[in-house]
């Protein structure tokens, strides 16, 4: 009976012109609906990622620019002043030894405000949420590096069916690049090869370096 009657709706249904469609498409279009905008908001979230990623590595280059040139800093912010320096008398010979704060400040301050002027890609609700931006210096000796570190979090800016909280998605982003000053590697390297030649190390090396060529000179003859 219910069969019998299931298939007459049918019938019915399909008399009339259109019908079936409109019934079709009251299941699938809800659904195409959501898997367009869900992709349509992936794929944003993506392209903020990728802005976020570029405003940190931009931070790690230019806070390994500030380190490895003490003429950087002063003169990028002279020339956004239009004004450009002609001296400049902090040069810092021993910023490697003894490193500050202020640089690794500077540089987390431009960052910060870098990511709090991005609009969001193509949503305004979707702008990077809770940003901690991080900057460090390590010394190494005969090298250095500055790395800039970002975590943060990226909402969509609507709710999907059967949920009760919009989606949130944490990122990071990582940069280490390492501070380039030819000068003080050599200086490092100089500063090496003079306590390696006042020390008792040269010469047990120099004795065994002998022995090894009178033992091959001895296998030559």
């Amino acid at each position: 009976m219910k069969k019998e009657k299931l298939r007459k709706l049918y019938q019915k249904l399909k008399s009339e012109n259109g019908a079936v469609m409109i019934v079709e498409a009251s299941f699938v279009f809800p659904i195409m609906f959501y898997v367009i905008f869900f992709l349509i908001f992936f794929g944003n979230m993506y392209v903020i990622k990728s802005a976020v990623s570029r405003y940190t590595s931009t931070a790690a280059i230019r806070g390994a620019e500030y380190y490895s040139n003490p003429w950087v800093k002063p003169v990028t912010e002279e020339l956004q002043g239009k004004d450009v320096p002609t001296k400049n008398d902090d040069v810092r010979p021993y910023r490697h030894i003894f490193t500050s704060r202020e640089i690794q400040n500077t540089v987390k301050e431009e960052l910060d405000q870098n990511i709090k002027n991005y609009a969001g890609g193509f949503f305004s609700k979707m702008e990077p949420a809770d940003v901690e931006c991080k900057t460090e210096y390590k010394n190494y000796v005969l090298y250095s590096t500055f790395t800039a570190k970002t975590k943060y979090k990226v909402s969509f800016p609507i709710k999907f069916i059967f949920q009760n909280n919009i989606m949130t998605i944490p990122f990071d982003a990582y940069e280490t690049v390492t501070v380039e000053d030819g000068s003080e590697f050599i200086r490092n390297t100089d500063m090496a090869v003079d306590y390696y030649q006042q020390s008792k190390l040269k010469e047990k090396i120099d004795e065994a370096l002998g022995k090894v060529k009178e033992i091959f000179s001895k296998f030559s003859n």
